[in-house]
């Protein structure tokens, strides 16, 4: 909700918009560095804290059933809010991390077919590598998530409460609303 923007729609273009931006991207230190600094900023960015607030109101109002979300690839703005919600659910660390790595192995294949893609474009293997963390999960990137939440609230649990405003009474509900 409200943290998007738009992409080209075609693989070609879509290709070259990473071919172009990952130049940049190397020129200010690589890809990363970049996506580390992008979790931290889902987590200390107010504009952002404000729509993961508004996640869990609009988890906290489903009357019964699932609840699709998703963001572009899937990992890096919906892993961090997963990571939120399973904080939430009482969800241990390790098995957050290990949820949010499977997401390696299943868009791994995707993002070999974007690297092959791009290589119609540049042969520069250091751009290729940066279009590739970009296009992965790294467990620093989800790392760089709960040291901000640490870093800011003490632990992610009481960051999900303090800064999310995640009740003990939101998080009954949504333990009722979402285990099984």
């Amino acid at each position: 909700i409200g943290i998007t923007h738009e992409l080209p729609r075609d693989d070609d273009g879509l290709a070259q918009y990473y071919v172009v931006a990952a130049a940049d991207i190397n020129a200010r230190g690589g890809g990363r560095a970049l996506m580390r600094k992008m979790y931290e900023g889902f987590i200390t960015n107010p504009y952002a804290v404000e729509h993961y607030r508004q996640f869990f109101d609009f988890l906290l109002q489903n009357g019964e059933g699932c609840v699709l979300y998703h963001c572009t690839m899937g990992k890096d703005r919906v892993g961090c809010a997963t990571a939120m919600l399973l904080t939430a659910l009482g969800v241990s660390r390790e098995d957050i991390v290990e949820d949010y790595m499977y997401t390696k192995t299943r868009l791994d294949g995707k993002s070999q077919e974007m690297l092959a893609r791009c290589r119609k474009f540049t042969s520069d293997e250091a751009i290729l590598d940066t279009i590739y963390q970009m296009d992965t999960v790294d467990e620093s990137y989800i790392g760089a998530v709960f040291s901000a939440m640490e870093a800011q609230c003490g632990t992610a649990e009481k960051y999900v409460r303090e800064a999310l405003g995640v009740t003990p009474e939101k998080r009954d509900r949504l333990k009722k609303l979402y285990l099984e």
